[in-house]
């Protein structure tokens, strides 16, 4: 329906995963011609996310999608899609600034850093500092949590590193979607997008 689109096409059907530590991705299905590649906009109810769709780790041409009976299920994840990039080794003999090391990381992946991350988080110095070869998300998270930080993907789908802020928030109004009384359960929706992930809902 009109409330979600991808590169203002449909998307009757999708998964939109915000973890406490990573990027955000979306299992999306959708009534197309051809499986999409590359960049693509994700709206939802209002709210814009930029992503890409998710390709083999260091092949952009390996689309990770699939198509039934001409509907077509694609995953995208925040930016561009360079975290799983296998990095080679690298170390920092002479120390360096968390943000030096931050940038050649995210410039290994074609990521783009946040603009609001702690300039004093970026300024902290790291006596010594390697990684060893695996995806770069990996070096990312052992990145942050040696300065006591979280990895996060913003919905423009920069890199963000910092510390989690808790917040508690009053109860939105939720729709019933589904509700099995046989099986003492129901379901439960938003009819918007207000939502995030440090939010503490409260009742």
């Amino acid at each position: 329906n009109g409330d979600v689109t991808i590169n203002g096409q449909p998307c009757f059907r999708g998964m939109l995963v915000r973890p406490y530590q990573g990027i955000w991705s979306i299992d999306a299905e959708m009534d197309l011609d051809a499986v999409p590649s590359g960049a693509v906009v994700l709206n939802l109810m209002g709210r814009e996310f930029r992503g890409t769709v998710a390709h083999e780790p260091n092949d952009a041409a390996q689309v990770l999608a699939g198509d039934s009976g001409g509907i077509k299920h694609l995953r995208i994840v925040a930016g561009a899609g360079g975290l799983q990039t296998r990095a080679q080794p690298k170390s920092y003999d002479q120390g360096a600034l968390v943000g030096q090391v931050l940038a050649d990381l995210l410039t290994l992946g074609g990521e783009t850093q946040a603009a609001d991350i702690d300039p004093q988080l970026l300024a902290k110095v790291l006596p010594q500092w390697s990684w060893t070869a695996g995806p770069i998300m990996g070096a990312l998270q052992q990145l942050a949590a040696a300065a006591g930080a979280i990895v996060r993907a913003k919905d423009d789908g920069t890199i963000w590193i910092g510390a989690a802020n808790p917040q508690q928030i009053t109860a939105p109004e939720l729709v019933l979607l589904d509700i099995a009384p046989e099986a003492g359960h129901a379901v439960y929706g938003l009819d918007n997008s207000s939502l995030d992930v440090d939010q503490i809902i409260d009742g």
